[in-house]
């Protein structure tokens, strides 16, 4: 740094600068930035999974509504009484 004859805090600014010019990736180099996009993206995914998982429960309640609900004549609620209440 003794070459350069600038401070750290000059040498780290021009060396951004530099950075930013000739390769426009400094937004990797960040790492403050990285965390938040990465952030995001694990929300937006996880939100994308609640969803998903959601949509097929739902799925699955409709078909086992259309087979066991109480639409169905063969269906018997007798199952669902409690030993208790019969005596």
């Amino acid at each position: 740094l003794n070459n350069v004859k600038k401070d750290e805090i000059d040498f780290e600014i021009a060396w951004y600068r530099y950075i930013e010019d000739k390769y426009r990736w400094l937004f990797i180099l960040n790492l403050e930035n990285l965390i938040w996009v990465a952030l995001l993206l694990v929300l937006f995914l996880g939100m994308y999974l609640i969803r998903y998982r959601n949509k097929k429960i739902l799925e699955k309640w409709e078909y086992e509504e259309q087979i066991y609900g109480f639409d169905n004549p063969h269906y018997s609620s007798d199952y669902l009484d409690f030993p208790n209440e019969k005596e």
